[in-house]
């Protein structure tokens, strides 16, 4: 009885899979793995998972390893998102605020969206497996980084006008280094 009382206690405190959620910075307005720091039940931790930071300026770090559906940065964020090592993303999208890659490996498998703000891409390795680049405004600082797109034949729609070193387009039996 007490193993079911404490399993149950468990899952209730677990997040959902799948669920949205934005960054409030309630608890202590920096620790990414806080549940305080976050609207709903828990923060994001699932490949479902979104997370949205918006209307603050805390400055944040990815825990390592993390592997969600997306991030997006907009509104008023004004703080630095920083990455904390790995990091696996479906969507990632910079409207505001700063964006730090810290060198360690970045994969992204569908879309990447910029419209302001400032990303910092340091020395990572990105690896970009969809068709959609899409820069409308902000600051791109590559750094010394490689951005390899893995979207076979069907090169990416890369929009906007900036500057990115090392850029790699491969698979499907195409490859181009450019």
């Amino acid at each position: 009885v007490l193993a079911a009382a404490l399993g149950m206690a468990f899952f209730a405190t677990r997040p959902a899979a799948g669920a949205a959620y934005t960054w409030t910075g309630n608890g202590d307005g920096t620790t990414w793995n806080s549940a305080a720091n976050w609207s709903g039940s828990g923060f994001p931790s699932t490949a479902s998972d979104t997370a949205t930071i918006d209307s603050t300026s805390s400055n944040i770090t990815i825990p390592s390893g993390r592997n969600m559906a997306s991030i997006t940065t907009g509104g008023t964020y004004s703080g630095t998102l920083t990455q904390g090592g790995t990091l696996t993303l479906a969507s990632l999208t910079i409207g505001a605020g700063t964006l730090t890659l810290n060198g360690s490996a970045v994969t992204l498998s569908s879309t990447f969206f910029m419209s302001g703000g400032t990303f910092n891409m340091s020395s990572s390795a990105i690896s970009f497996a969809s068709n959609t680049w899409a820069y409308t405004a902000g600051i791109i600082n590559p750094g010394t980084s490689t951005v390899t797109f893995t979207s076979g034949c069907n090169y990416p729609l890369i929009t906007g006008s900036h500057t990115l070193y090392n850029v790699t387009m491969s698979g499907g039996g195409c490859s181009s280094h450019i």
